[in-house]
């Protein structure tokens, strides 16, 4: 009976720790003023056919303007573990992987304003993900967005073979 009621108060600590800590915000050093990222993928019509792209939406609250580098890759097993969204501050931001050379796409967004880009996706099939990294005044924060495959449409109606054999 003892380690019933000894096993419940830890238990009910957990929870109380664990909703605390939601209130207060703490996803990945989460900050008042941090920018946030929403994706969403399009099929932009052109003369040689349709070409699917991602909109990226990233507002800034924060008094100071921000660096944006956009890019769509391959689902990554990290995303898929957190529901499909997810917030990294890197340490060592000196690293290839976050140069500006590696971005598809580079902006600025201006201190309290609302930036959109179209970010290139690139062919083949597979699920995908944007990764937005976000540096602000003092920090690099790196956002990974699971977004869903658009249909690209071909011909009035019916929808276009896909890249990977599959229709």
């Amino acid at each position: 009976m003892v380690v019933v009621a000894l096993l419940l108060a830890v238990f009910l600590l957990v929870v109380v720790a664990g909703l605390a800590v939601c209130a207060a915000g703490v996803r990945a050093g989460d900050r008042p003023g941090d920018a946030a990222v929403d994706a969403t993928l399009r099929a932009v019509h052109q003369a040689d056919g349709a070409q699917r792209v991602a909109v990226a939406v990233v507002r800034n609250p924060s008094p100071f303007p921000a660096l944006v580098g956009l890019s769509v890759r391959p689902y990554g097993l990290s995303v898929r573990l957190n529901a499909g969204f997810r917030v990294s501050v890197p340490r060592r931001t000196a690293r290839a992987r976050w140069l500006a050379g590696r971005q598809a796409v580079l902006g600025v967004v201006g201190a309290g304003e609302t930036g959109t880009w179209t970010v290139p996706v690139p062919s083949g099939c597979g699920r995908l993900q944007l990764e937005a990294l976000v540096g602000q005044a003092d920090r690099l924060r790196r956002t990974q967005l699971v977004v869903a495959p658009a249909p690209v449409v071909g011909q009035v109606g019916h929808p276009a073979p896909s890249p990977c054999g599959q229709g």
